[in-house]
């Protein structure tokens, strides 16, 4: 009988109910995996979502310090680097009884933050380390390709979300270990068509923080709400930024027609997005965000920044506008909400394209991977 590989994931978040969002990629990789694991994560308030059986989720203490803004003041940015360094140092130090007692196959760290829990079971055991990079963490590497060539040596292979990240790398294609574009998955079990009479109400979903870019998401519904005074905007999800939103909204009188909802679950989020015209994002930077393909599964119509992989994945199946242009934002809601014709278009198109993204075939993409490596 095959001895089973043994997996360690190393996520400085998990899902919880406090924050359901948060870490979703190592739950899905595990839940859709048959290895023995165990999940190394920050330790946060919240019940955590339960795993399949054979994996094992354990909580380490981490101070998890925001970097901020790319052009934030040079000061600022290295203090909160310090302090976010010495808190993974820390972080690390604590994982290496856990690596000792588990002595994984591969350790799979789904950030450059953690890379030095790898290069201790490396050194250890000789465990393979695989390295994920999702959006933020290409452009860093772009910013600073010193830094970013040298993290990038590490790892005996690097996974991304969106091919286009690849090509954002220092190193680029010329990179001399693996490097597997994995996409993102959607769970279609929660996320799918429940065919709801939609109301006139645009959604979005994300943490509301400045990679978000949400004061152009209302800058551009301000301007489609002079002309279209029954539509409204729900924004789900919490951040830094709550306070500083609520504020814009009161400036441009748009007060009483967007709910800024807080966290929800997934349910939550699945029937809202059954409910509305499109899913709008505005981010200045991504890789391939979930959300997208979840909206998509419910066949609801997507608009959003050209950033990251969202416009290959999106296809025809919704419009797609450059970044930090309110008046592309209005001009699309303007477009999905004035013809009906297209937008059934859009959510048939939607809605088939999204089969493609089930964590199944995410899933099975890494497995191979895993196994090469071994061989």
């Amino acid at each position: 009988m095959e001895k089973k590989l043994k997996v360690m994931r190393v996520s400085a978040t998990y899902p919880r109910d406090t924050l359901p969002g948060a870490g979703l990629h190592a739950y899905y990789y595990s839940m859709f995996s048959d290895y023995d694991e165990m999940i190394v994560t920050g330790k946060r308030d919240g019940t955590m979502f339960q795993n399949r059986e054979g994996v094992e989720v354990v909580e380490v203490e981490l101070d998890n310090v925001p970097l901020g803004k790319y052009d934030e003041n040079i000061f600022a940015r290295v203090l909160k680097f310090i302090r976010k360094n010495n808190a993974y140092n820390q972080f690390a130090k604590s994982v290496h009884p856990l690596i000792d007692a588990f002595k994984p196959d591969v350790i799979h760290v789904v950030s450059p933050m953690t890379i030095k829990c790898g290069i201790y079971a490396r050194k250890k055991y000789g465990t393979k380390i695989v390295m994920s990079l999702h959006g933020s963490d290409a452009l860093r590497m772009k910013k600073k390709p010193l830094i970013g060539k040298y993290i990038l040596r590490i790892p005996d292979a690097v996974v991304t979300v969106g091919e286009n990240m690849i090509d954002l790398l220092p190193l680029g294609r010329s990179y001399s270990k693996p490097v597997v574009c994995v996409g993102n998955g959607v769970d279609l079990t929660v996320f799918q068509n429940n065919k709801l009479p939609r109301k006139k109400q645009f959604i979005h979903v994300a943490s509301l923080r400045w990679q978000k870019a949400q004061h152009i998401l209302l800058e551009g519904f301000a301007k489609f709400y002079e002309q279209h005074q029954d539509y409204t905007l729900k924004m789900i999800g919490d951040g830094e930024r709550r306070e500083e939103l609520c504020a814009m909204c009161e400036q441009f009188g748009i007060s009483h027609a967007v709910e800024f909802c807080g966290i929800q679950n997934r349910s939550v989020i699945a029937n809202e997005l059954n409910q509305s015209r499109a899913f709008v994002l505005t981010s200045v930077t991504e890789g391939f965000p979930k959300v997208i393909i979840e909206a998509m599964a419910t066949a609801t119509p997507v608009l959003s920044s050209d950033v990251g992989n969202i416009a290959s994945v999106v296809q025809d199946s919704g419009i797609i506008f450059p970044p930090s242009d309110s008046q592309s934002v209005c001009n699309a809601m303007t477009k999905i909400a004035d013809d009906n014709t297209l937008w059934d278009a859009y959510s048939k198109k939607s809605e088939i394209i999204a089969q493609q993204y089930g964590w199944g075939e995410v899933v099975a993409k890494l497995d191979a991977l895993f196994r090469d490596l071994l061989q």
